[in-house]
């Protein structure tokens, strides 16, 4: 009730000057029929219902548009009041923050500044490039600074510790280096394992041999950057940029490099066994005697890449495009290839036959299923390349070895596949109308006379019933 009052006594306080109008049109009007009874008597004798309405609304619209211009004029004055209130709140936090952002810099410039001159103590007076103890003493000491400085201090730190001969000396493992900045840092050698780099600016930097195993790169720039042999196992790549980048015999066993962009990356002899590359772009990269064995690549672009001699074994490579690409000599060994693009690739001596691994058939036995006879492998039942759906076309498979692959439904219009092992190959619902099977090996296959007679030839051909087609 209390609560109630208070507001209505508000409310009369913020609307007076109106309150007051009225009051004054009331007090005019009561004055004015008194003075007609006075003078005139009732005065109702000749009076109009126009006339009375002229005595009534006059007072009562002035009433109301002085309660209007009052209530515009106070919401007015407390909007401008509110505003410039807002103004100075936010002058004053900028302010604030500026001399914040101001101090905290300057925190940071003295803290570069003590670093180096401790370093250069540890440098000069205690031994550091030998001394075990120096050494742990400056990691500890990095370590810290890097937490706690920016992106730029960070890149003057980097190059002090290259400079000085300290950059493969101090152990940088688990660093703190998201966002850093870096253009034609030489950083090579560095132990950086397990340091964070995500979101890092690195072009054109060069980080042979660098340890950067278990390290998060995530989303960052690495354009042109140079990790030849170096350490990548287990790293975080993924959404990496990685355009030109030399990884030359690099190790990135496990890596996760899910949708990497690696056009023209230059892999040749790379060891990536395992690692993750779906839907990684990877056109236009050389490959060539690149380890991707057991290594998942659904949905990967490799159009017009150099993959020779590459292994391919058990290699998940479901909807692949490989268009253009050179597979010459290469091992996909129990690969999957369900719904991948083949049109135009490059196969000659690829292997596509049944995988061979070694497996375990006892306790610490060891048995290696290549020294299996042809009647052993269909006894195990064990399945060549999957093939099924694929686009093959214009593909040239001379002399591949697709012994047992299932090329069910698969297109292989024009491919070249004069010579190539197709024993035991399920051809089920496959094209082959302009295939060149001439001297292929169809013995056992599983394929329909109607789609032999597409075929472009099969002159020298072993057929399915073991015959020779002349």
């Amino acid at each position: 009730m209390v609560a109630k009052l208070h507001s209505w006594c508000q409310q009369i306080k913020q609307h007076r000057r109106a309150i007051g109008v009225v009051g004054i049109a009331l007090v005019v009007l009561i004055v004015l029929i008194y003075l007609e009874f006075r003078f005139y008597g009732t005065g109702f004798t000749g009076k109009t219902l126009w006339d009375w309405l002229q005595l009534f609304i006059v007072p009562l619209v002035l009433a109301l548009v002085a309660l209007w211009f009052q209530g515009a004029t106070t919401r007015t004055e407390r909007q401008i009041t509110q505003q410039r209130y807002e103004n100075d709140q936010r002058i004053v936090q900028q302010r604030y923050e500026k001399d914040q952002e101001l101090a905290i810099d300057k925190q940071r410039e003295d803290l570069l500044q003590v670093y180096l001159d401790r370093m250069s103590e540890l440098l000069l007076e205690k031994d550091l490039l030998t001394s075990e103890q120096s050494r742990n003493v400056a990691r500890a000491r990095t370590l810290t600074v890097l937490y706690r400085l920016d992106a730029d201090r960070k890149e003057s730190l980097l190059q002090f510790l290259y400079e000085s001969g300290l950059l493969s000396v101090i152990d940088l493992s688990g660093a703190q280096l998201a966002k850093i900045e870096l253009f034609e840092a030489n950083l090579s050698h560095a132990k950086l394992n397990g340091a964070n780099l995500s979101e890092a600016k690195l072009h054109m930097v060069n980080l042979t041999e660098a340890n950067l195993s278990n390290a998060n790169l995530r989303n960052a720039e690495l354009y042109m950057v140079e990790l030849p042999k170096a350490n990548l196992r287990e790293a975080v790549l993924n959404k990496a940029f990685l355009q030109m980048a030399s990884l030359k015999g690099a190790d990135l066993a496990g890596a996760d490099l899910q949708e990497a962009d690696l056009t023209m990356a230059r892999l040749n002899g790379a060891f990536l066994p395992s690692s993750i590359l779906d839907k990684a772009i990877l056109s236009r990269a050389q490959l060539e005697n690149a380890c991707l064995a057991g290594s998942f690549l659904k949905e990967v672009k490799l159009m017009n890449a150099n993959l020779k001699a590459a292994n391919l074994s058990m290699a998940n490579l479901e909807k692949a495009n490989l268009t253009r690409a050179d597979l010459s000599a290469a091992d996909l060994s129990g690969a999957f290839l369900n719904d991948a693009i083949l049109r135009a690739t490059k196969l000659t001596k690829a292997n596509l036959s049944v995988a061979k691994p070694r497996f375990q058939v006892a306790e610490n036995t060891d048995f290696d299923v290549s020294t299996l006879t042809e009647e052993d492998l269909i006894k195990f039942n064990f399945r060549g390349a999957r093939l099924s759906h694929a686009d093959l076309s214009k593909a040239i498979l001379r002399e591949a070895n697709l012994f047992r692959a299932d090329l069910s439904f698969a297109n292989l219009g024009e491919a070249e596949l004069n010579q190539a092992d197709l024993r035991y190959t399920d051809l089920t619902g496959a094209n082959l109308l302009g295939a060149d099977l001439s001297k292929a090996n169809l013995s056992e296959a599983i394929v329909t006379q109607q789609q032999l007679d597409q075929a472009k030839s099969l002159t020298g051909a072993i057929m399915p019933d073991g015959s020779i087609h002349l």
